[in-house]
């Protein structure tokens, strides 16, 4: 995710002088409420900045000083809060229509494509019934009497009577 405007390690208020060093604590993935209390019972001073985000509403999303950075007690550690960013109905409207109208083009796409498959399906159903009947005529043929003489057919075969 990226978060524009965001500047990590900026300094904080100054911290009170000769103040002791304490090791920030990590807060990120916590309620920004939880995260503001554990900050404050280390002696920093939280700061919240809201970051328009997909994710759950009010979780820290990043902090500055990150663990285990070690700050002076009243130093301030900067929490970045996740806040949904609020829908915008047009746009998802308008995206989804757009959608829609692909997925209508592709049906259109497919549906023409399938009926040249079905095309093709009754040509060859048209070529079998082709080889069917021509296979009949050939069994027919092959039923016929041949010529009785080598060579002249059996219409004009010589007759005992001649």
């Amino acid at each position: 995710m990226t978060l524009t405007g965001i500047e990590f390690g900026t300094p904080g208020s100054p911290a009170r002088p000769g103040a002791t060093p304490v090791a920030v604590p990590p807060v990120v993935g916590e309620l920004r409420a939880d995260a503001e209390t554990t900050l404050k019972k280390f002696g920093f001073r939280p700061v919240a900045n809201e970051v328009e985000a997909e994710g759950d509403e009010d979780k820290v999303y990043a902090q500055d000083p990150m663990p285990p950075t070690t700050r002076p007690r009243g130093s301030v550690v900067t929490i970045f809060v996740i806040k949904n960013p609020s829908p915008n109905i047009d746009a998802r409207f308008t995206a989804l229509d757009e959608a829609v109208k692909g997925v209508l083009d592709a049906v259109g796409k497919v549906e023409t494509e399938v009926a040249k498959v079905e095309t093709a399906a009754e040509a060859k159903k048209r070529v079998e019934e082709l080889k069917a009947e021509l296979k009949k005529i050939s069994d027919k043929l092959d039923k016929l009497p041949g010529p009785t003489q080598q060579g002249a057919p059996a219409s004009q075969s010589p007759t005992k009577n001649n």
